[in-house]
């Protein structure tokens, strides 16, 4: 397996590299060992600071290792601000499934409250140069720039809001659930729109899809939503999410939507797991369009059964009936 960690300067990269390797004995390779070699050993005449040369000067050397590691069956964690956001297209199948990409980042929230823990912490495993000139201005500018182009890619990537606090577990697992932020919700919108006009088109009219298929009024909704703080939301490889709901008769299922290509990836099934691994051991239930049959197969491979309830549904009339985890 294959972990690339890139994230912008003091978000920790080195510190999780480290850990991978005192936890799961993983080696790791620094790009920034590999780039200050090449500089030094005149091989090159780019400097440190040239970081977008840097990025195509690097990248083709380190996308061949780490092509080489998986050929020969071998762990490796790469770590470094100079992965391209576009590196999955340097790669064939069989590579990306043995490839686990994460990108660090801090939301601006948590680089002002924290802002001089991050700057003491950047020693902490090598030793910097002087980075006294270091402001958080540009911390918040670098990371949310890079949150940007992890959406505009479909990087995954770990967000740091609230506390530093990675599971590195979860970084090994092929397909990452993590708790959503407020700012994934521009995200899903677009994720629920694109599953709902694919999955539901059978039996939904055009007139119904075109109204609630909107993703402005569905970024809106799920906006609100998660400012009420009444749902829990969880995010899957940028690709899928789910979010369900605390009600006197159990944990309610509200929405579970994902990406066509992701569909029998078994990214649904890493999503709806973790759901239930949170709710526990309280009752689950949720609603489902009777003609879905699709979905129907998939909850009741998760433990669901119909109950025999039944609703008429707002969209065009359509009946929907209730899954109750058993």
């Amino acid at each position: 397996m294959i972990i690339l960690l890139a994230g912008a300067s003091h978000t920790g990269k080195t510190l999780l590299a480290q850990r991978m390797l005192e936890q799961y004995y993983y080696p790791y390779l620094s790009i920034d060992h590999l780039k200050m070699g090449l500089i030094r050993s005149g091989n090159t005449d780019l400097t440190p600071m040239d970081d977008d040369e840097l990025t195509d000067y690097l990248w083709p050397i380190v996308r061949e290792m780490v092509k080489t590691a998986i050929e020969n069956g071998q762990n490796l964690t790469v770590e470094g601000c100079y992965i391209p956001f576009d590196w999955k297209k340097d790669f064939e199948p069989a590579y990306l499934e043995q490839i686990r990409y994460r990108c660090l980042i801090m939301s601006r929230d948590y680089i002002k409250s924290h802002f001089e823990d991050i700057r003491s912490y950047g020693c902490a495993i090598e030793q910097r140069l002087d980075d006294s000139d270091l402001s958080g201005d540009e911390l918040i500018r670098n990371n949310e720039a890079n949150l940007r182009l992890c959406r505009e890619h479909g990087c995954e990537y770990i967000l740091l809001d609230d506390r530093y606090e990675i599971d590195l577990n979860e970084i090994l697992e092929k397909h990452w659930v993590r708790n959503a932020a407020f700012e994934d919700m521009a995200l899903a919108a677009g994720i629920m729109v694109t599953s709902f006009r694919t999955a539901f088109s059978s039996f939904v009219s055009q007139q119904t899809m075109d109204a609630c298929a909107n993703e402005e009024n569905c970024r809106a909704m799920l906006e609100q939503i998660y400012r009420e703080g009444k749902m829990h939301f969880l995010m899957a490889d940028e690709q899928g999410f789910l979010c369900w709901q605390d009600t006197t008769e159990g944990a309610q299922i509200v929405a579970i939507h994902s990406l066509p290509e992701s569909w029998g990836t078994g990214l649904g099934h890493a999503l709806l797991t973790k759901a239930l691994e949170r709710i526990g051991d309280r009752p689950a239930y949720l609603w489902a369009f009777k003609e879905n049959t699709r979905a129907g197969r998939f909850y009741e491979k998760h433990g669901f059964c119909w109950d025999g309830s039944e609703r008429v549904s707002e969209f065009d009339g359509a009946t929907e009936v209730r899954y109750v985890r058993m």
